[in-house]
């Protein structure tokens, strides 16, 4: 199972239309016309409309199983846990869910009180010898490469049994084991070296804490120059977790673009296959194995691994690198050439983009890390766009102590991405065409970058200043009854028909994380806080609730003792 939890349904609901056809076209009747219902990031809407609705008319033959391993381990597994908990017994009598996930008291709590659910701990399930057996198994061959170095010293195949042993029944153990084993084996002697490293200390058997301990130490705080090695393991990983998606050897040493970051990944790296993948590769996404080998470098259990949980400044690095990747375009980086063509007729686009992970990523994540880095960078942002050089980037003809244009320019920039939007999604070029064109003359960006357009084309009209429309905010399903904006914040909340309240960024016009459910009739009215730390809400159900702002959480059970629908909601101003 992927570990994003938006994800989750989305596959469950491709993998069950792939194997019913009936399955199929209820899913598509039920989200042809709704784009807002097939585009959703809320997990609650996905499950509604993506696996409830689609199979509640259904009457299949046979058992559906849905395997989601690892649960644990997916991000926002809570709330994953109390939707399957909240309409599992909705589903189909013949679907069965297969969870595995460590027997963590949270997890635990959200399932044992259904009557439906069977739990059981792998030592219930499972047969000590047969575990063992599998393992060897297992063990046999993934070391069939070195077997016949490790026979020489532990012969007929003993060193099979010897390490299954070590293991405790641990898979995890085994296969990390197996993979430091063979880190070396172009080396004759290093794999029996390691062999015996790791099975002399009986103190480590099954102990995958213990177990990461001993192979990096053997790789980095043994080593004679480890007063060096430690920190730029410590350097590097730091950049790996910190980064927002997978990233390849390649696109580190290009996003950092300074000469130790490649000696750090060439000394680095190639130590630490038997944790991450991509390590042997320079365009492969380095990923983890193992989830516990990132829990045990965040917490103070790894000891002198132990990477810390200050990010700031790694963040910091990341944004700034951003930045200066940004600095470096210019217009019709693809040499895409025909303004008019079609995005879907060009499939150079996406083989460019494909060779410009950097760029991609620097679009995508810059803003983020900005914002999560939580150091200034009023000097950088300056001192960076000082250099630029292109239409969309050259901001050095804003005076560089002059914030106030810098700022109606960045407003500027994002009206006219929002206006352009639907426009530019199918026609890439025209961002340096009509996009400029049609950018009110009044305007400090196209004061700045009016006469930079490559063709020489002028409206008979043209706009002075920016529409009084500012966007368009779609995602719920059904009316909206009630707006409010926050008296203290950038946002706005509605409510709707559809039962749900949403809240929304008033800079960008997004949604702000996933809809708040609880109601169970159209929703009436909404209001915020004076301090605009919670929100209440009123609905036909005949109840208020309170939401906390800041996370969508519910605060407490719903009020309840009207005996009809409530029609409206306020809050005392004392």
């Amino acid at each position: 199972m992927r570990r994003d939890a938006v994800a989750v349904f989305q596959i469950i609901a491709r993998d069950l239309a792939s194997l019913d056809q009936n399955i199929k076209a209820k899913l598509w009747e039920n989200i042809k016309e709704n784009q807002a219902i097939r585009t959703t990031v809320s997990i609650r809407e996905q499950f509604e409309n993506f696996i409830l609705k689609p199979t509640e008319t259904l009457s299949l033959l046979g058992p559906i199983v849905i395997v989601m391993d690892a649960l644990d381990e997916c991000d926002d597994w809570e709330q994953l846990l109390e939707i399957f908990a909240a309409n599992v017994s909705k589903l189909p009598h013949n679907f069965r869910f297969l969870l595995t996930a460590r027997p963590e008291d949270d997890i635990l709590k959200h399932l044992q009180i259904l009557d439906c659910v069977h739990i059981m701990q792998m030592d219930e399930c499972t047969d000590k010898s047969s575990t063992n057996e599998d393992i060897e198994r297992f063990i046999r061959n993934e070391l069939q490469t070195v077997s016949s170095k490790l026979d020489r010293q532990w012969p007929n195949d003993s060193w099979v049994a010897k390490l299954a042993e070590s293991s405790g029944g641990l898979f995890l153990w085994a296969s990390t084991a197996c993979s430091f084993i063979k880190l070396s084996a172009k080396n004759i002697s290093a794999p029996v070296i390691q062999f015996n490293a790791l099975v002399s200390n009986r103190g480590i058997i099954g102990d995958i804490d213990d177990l990461y301990q001993k192979v990096l130490g053997l790789k980095f705080s043994n080593q004679v120059d480890h007063e060096e090695i430690l920190p730029n393991f410590k350097t590097l990983m730091k950049k790996i977790l910190v980064a927002k998606v997978p990233l390849s050897r390649a696109a580190l040493n290009d996003i950092f673009n300074y000469e130790s970051i490649s000696e750090i990944t060439e000394e680095i790296l190639p130590h630490l296959g038997a944790f991450l993948t991509g390590t042997d590769e320079m365009t492969s996404p380095i990923q983890f194995l193992h989830f516990s080998f990132k829990e045990f470098l965040t917490d103070t259990r790894g000891k002198q691994f132990f990477i810390g949980e200050d990010t700031h400044s790694v963040n910091h690095e990341f944004a700034l690198a951003s930045l200066k990747i940004m600095n470096a375009l210019k217009p019709d980086i693809c040499s895409l050439m025909d303004p008019m063509a079609l995005n879907l007729q060009m499939g150079e686009i996406q083989r460019c983009m494909d060779n410009w992970e950097v760029v991609v990523y620097a679009f995508s994540f810059g803003a983020v890390h900005l914002e999560a880095s939580d150091v200034p960078m009023a000097d950088d942002i300056q001192a960076t766009s000082t250099s630029m050089n292109s239409l969309s980037a050259s901001l050095k003809k804003v005076s560089v102590g002059n914030w106030q244009n810098y700022l109606k320019l960045t407003v500027d920039v994002k009206r006219m991405l929002m206006v352009v939007h639907p426009l530019v999604s199918e026609h890439s070029l025209q961002i340096y065409h009509s996009a400029i064109l049609f950018t009110p003359r009044n305007t400090e960006l196209f004061k700045q970058y009016g006469w930079d357009n490559p063709l020489p084309h002028e409206l008979l009209y043209p706009p002075s200043d920016w529409q009084g429309l500012l966007c368009i905010m779609m995602g719920h399903t059904a009316l909206v009854n009630s707006v409010v904006f926050s008296p203290q914040d950038d946002c706005l909340a509605s409510c709707s028909d559809d039962g749900t309240v949403r809240l929304w960024d008033l800079q960008m016009g997004n949604q702000i994380r996933e809809a708040m459910t609880g109601h169970t009739g159209l929703v009436n009215s909404v209001v915020f806080s004076p301090q605009s730390d919670c929100l209440a809400s009123c609905s036909d159900d005949g109840t208020v609730c309170l939401w906390n702002s800041q996370t969508g959480k519910q605060i407490g059970e719903a009020m309840t003792g009207h005996i009809g629908w409530v029609k409206s909601v306020v809050f005392s101003p004392g």
